[in-house]
């Protein structure tokens, strides 16, 4: 009988250490895979999802965004304001990207959007969409509306490495940019 009870209260804290162990581990990989202000997947997570459409030959997809102005929005309202912004602005990604599609962080204001099946989901359908949803919806901060803006660049694998990719959809950003900003451009070669 003592033998059973102390079997069950080793047992018990045993299933107690474990469970709490799976949390942390669970906890501790999530905070390893997901930008901390957005909510999002960081780099890493992005570098990873991309490397497995390479090795699977896939064909995909790159968004890149960046917030028009974001300077601006900071020494307006200050960093607590912008980091309002960013995560604001995830929403509206999340909103509008369904789950095949990996959303991130890239850095500072940038955005990415990797879309693992364009004929399913087209990119151009997709930066033109969040391009004018963010135009359209006003980011209300404290009492008033602040009026934010997006600009994208596009660019398709066609089998060519993720950083070439990635160049190529910085090109398309940029012109984006250079064009007047709040719209969205596609990598011509």
């Amino acid at each position: 009988f003592v033998l059973t009870i102390g079997g069950a209260f080793l047992f018990d804290r045993l299933s107690l250490h474990l469970h709490q162990h799976f949390v942390l581990y669970s906890y501790q990989s999530y905070l390893a895979s997901t930008d901390q202000l957005t909510r999002l997947a960081n780099r890493h997570v992005i570098l990873e999802k991309v490397t497995t459409l390479e090795k699977n030959r896939a064909s995909w997809g790159v968004i890149l965004f960046d917030l028009d102005h974001f300077k601006s929005v900071n020494d307006t309202h200050g960093h607590a304001g912008g980091d309002a912004v960013l995560r604001h602005f995830s929403i509206v990604l999340n909103e509008h990207c369904p789950a095949p599609i990996t959303v991130g962080r890239y850095g500072g204001e940038e955005f990415i959007v990797i879309i693992p099946d364009c004929d399913l989901y087209e990119p151009i359908h997709l930066a033109e969409t969040i391009v004018a949803a963010v135009q359209q919806t006003p980011f209300v901060m404290q009492d008033h509306a602040v009026s934010i803006t997006v600009s994208a660049g596009i660019a398709y694998a066609h089998h060519h490495p993720a950083e070439t990719v990635f160049k190529q959809a910085d090109i398309a950003l940029y012109e984006a940019k250079t064009q007047g900003r709040n719209q969205y451009r596609l990598y011509q070669s």
